[in-house]
């Protein structure tokens, strides 16, 4: 059996029997680290910390910056009409 590079999971190939306790194992692994918090304090502002919440802000700058390039899109085409 084969194990992930990174998060040491196990990858049942086509061949090996299937084993609930790798399955679960992986599982309580990915949750520990979705999970683990940390909280930080910048400038008297307290926020938690975990991969949850980074994957939703992240989220939310994606929009935000689509939305931005969309305007500036808009800007240069008004620009350009008016040549």
């Amino acid at each position: 059996m084969k194990k992930s590079k990174n998060l040491d999971f196990y990858l049942p190939e086509r061949t090996d029997a299937y084993n609930v306790e790798n399955f679960n194992r992986n599982y309580e692994k990915l949750d520990s680290i979705i999970g683990n918090t940390e909280t930080i304090t910048v400038d008297g502002f307290t926020q938690e910390k975990n991969i949850a919440n980074l994957i939703i802000h992240f989220g939310k700058n994606l929009k935000e910056i689509k939305d931005e390039l969309s305007g500036a899109v808009a800007i240069i085409n008004d620009i350009n009409d008016g040549l």
